[in-house]
């Protein structure tokens, strides 16, 4: 029986048991995109975990349908000077496994599909010019590449560090550098030395990109002269990370998805109860001394300093408590000097004619209910977005070990 990714229904449970918690704190659309990648990867348990799906892509007159018809053994991709000559994608599965993938393949809409025999594994993809003239073929290019599993990104000799391909594409990439593997083609324009030193150099440039990973072939897939070369190479390469890239690239997305949803509702460590706890006091003993307006300012700073720290939904409720909190401080001082009044001789009654408190006394009684009715007040106006911010994180957190284990325990 072919194997299929069953334990990744159990992640993909835990991510949306995630996304619901951030749902909560996270302002509206802010996690559209990591639901997407979620529902995404839910459509990759549609075909076996040992077919894997590669992109070739790359800029105009890069060679990469000529690497194409090579790696596969084929003359199915047009290659030609035409600007552009690869305007629509070209899908090449394996004969025995077309039926295993073709739902999933379904979602790429209209393209043209043609077999091969060998790799057995792997379903390659001719893509249209990432440099078109055409800008619906650009756009097409970024709706497929988060659909696959690995990328084979294909330079030719004079393009290699072309701003464009850097700033443009890569350096927004190299987060998933596990995915990619690169290839220099039509070496054989230059000398083998030459050949060697651009390689590095583009070496060197993925590295600046950010790229942890550089693994770059160098490979002449249409020569002038004589039989292509480095397509052995590449082709082995490819099938020995077949398995692994379909494991790298959905931990990579769903490791992406987390780090948007962190970024949605803010990363920052928030230790709340304890601040507050401290200050309410100081705060209180303030008020209850008729220092109403440094007592709010300082409450206020407090909740605008927290405010700055948590996004989403916290964020929104921490700054309006920032702006209303010396209001209900002036009330609440007043309830207070109401319910614990002192009178003119500086004692307050109590029964029979006995001696009440001392005013120091009461102020303390006063600056204890000031106290209480804050925390009443900050518990309706701030702690549930907190505590729901708190419980996002801890899912989150969770959610992140979990996808490095599964991913170590696939990787065995």
């Amino acid at each position: 029986m072919v194997p299929m990714y069953d334990d990744l229904s159990t992640i993909l449970d835990q991510a949306d048991g995630a996304l619901a918690s951030a749902l909560k704190v996270a302002p509206p659309g802010r996690l559209d995109s990591a639901a997407a990648t979620v529902r995404r990867l839910r459509n990759r348990i549609d075909y076996p975990q040992d077919l894997a799906i590669a992109a070739l892509v790359g800029g105009t007159g890069s060679g990469k349908s000529s690497l194409f018809n090579a790696l596969l053994d084929t003359d199915e991709a047009e290659v030609g000077g035409v600007r552009p000559t690869t305007s629509s994608p070209m899908l090449s599965i394996p004969a025995a496994r077309r039926s295993e993938v073709s739902r999933y393949l379904s979602r790429f809409g209209p393209a043209r599909r043609v077999t091969h025999e060998n790799p057995p594994n792997l379903v390659l993809i001719d893509m249209p010019d990432t440099d078109s003239v055409e800008m619906s073929h650009r756009l097409t290019v970024d709706s497929l590449l988060p659909m696959v599993d690995a990328i084979v990104w294909v330079v030719d000799i004079e393009k290699y560090r072309d701003d464009a391909l850097h700033s443009g594409f890569l350096r927004d990439m190299a987060s998933e550098s596990g995915r990619f593997l690169f290839v220099v083609n039509q070496v054989d324009r230059v000398a083998p030395e030459q050949a060697a030193t651009i390689v590095a150099d583009f070496e060197l440039a993925l590295q600046e990109d950010g790229f942890e990973q550089t693994r770059v072939f160098a490979t002449s897939a249409h020569p002038a002269i004589g039989p292509p070369t480095g397509i052995e190479e590449l082709r082995t390469e490819l099938e020995e990370t077949v398995d692994q890239s379909s494991v790298t690239k959905i931990a990579a997305d769903l490791g992406s998805a987390v780090s948007e949803i962190i970024a949605a509702i803010g990363d920052s460590g928030i230790h709340f109860d304890d601040g507050w706890q401290s200050l309410r006091g100081e705060v209180a003993s303030l008020a209850a001394s008729g220092e109403i307006i440094a007592a709010g300012r300082q409450a206020a700073s407090f909740l605008s300093t927290l405010a700055a720290q948590v996004s989403g939904k916290a964020r929104e409720d921490c700054g309006v408590a920032a702006a209303d909190v010396g209001r209900k401080v002036r009330e609440i001082a007043k309830e207070a000097e109401a319910t614990h009044p002192v009178d003119g001789a500086g004692e307050r009654s109590g029964w029979f004619g006995a001696k009440g408190p001392s005013p120091g006394s009461v102020i303390d009684d006063r600056a204890e209910y000031i106290a209480g009715r804050l925390d009443e007040y900050v518990d309706e106006a701030v702690r549930p977005s907190l505590r729901a911010r708190a419980e996002a994180l801890s899912a989150l957190a969770a959610l992140a070990v979990s996808i490095t284990s599964w991913r170590i325990e696939r990787a065995r």
